[in-house]
């Protein structure tokens, strides 16, 4: 939507594990022109400008790396909340991750174990968008299968 915007992702840990995942990368950096650099943040300031300055190395090249910038957007790795009164109020099951437990995590994943309870997303565990539609997806069709098998 931007063609004239220049995007820099600083990662240090970029996992593309799912399908054409490695596709969407690649396509990001050579039609769109984003710059992924392995590389720690060490400074965010801002300039007389009011401009965001950062300041990273970049560890591939082990240079340092300073880009001024309109606009920072911080991401974090995600993990469960730590507050589960919800899951004991509803006498639902915590995992050893501390997310919630699934009747089982390869066949059931959507299903909890308590009757009539059931996952999609981020409740069982970090997830990506597809997973988590998919996810959402199962559980409509576990909710809509037993109230068709209560009904016969």
């Amino acid at each position: 939507m931007y063609p004239n915007s220049q995007v820099y992702c600083f990662y240090m840990d970029l996992r593309l594990f799912g399908k054409k995942y490695e596709d969407f990368y690649t396509k990001a950096q050579r039609d769109y022109g984003i710059h992924f650099i392995r590389g720690r943040v060490s400074e965010v300031g801002e300039n007389i400008e009011g401009k965001v300055v950062v300041k990273a190395e970049d560890t591939l090249s082990g240079r340092p790396i300073r880009v001024t910038l309109d606009l920072l957007v911080l991401m974090s790795g995600m993990a469960c909340c730590k507050d589960s009164s919800l899951a004991s109020s509803l006498g639902l099951s915590i995992d050893s991750d501390k997310f919630l437990k699934s009747s089982d995590n390869i066949l059931h994943i959507t299903s909890s174990p308590k009757k009539g309870v059931y996952y999609a997303g981020a409740y069982t565990g970090p997830k990506t968008v597809p997973e988590t539609l998919a996810e959402a997806r199962s559980a409509v069709l576990e909710i809509h299968n037993s109230i068709i098998s209560e009904k016969a």
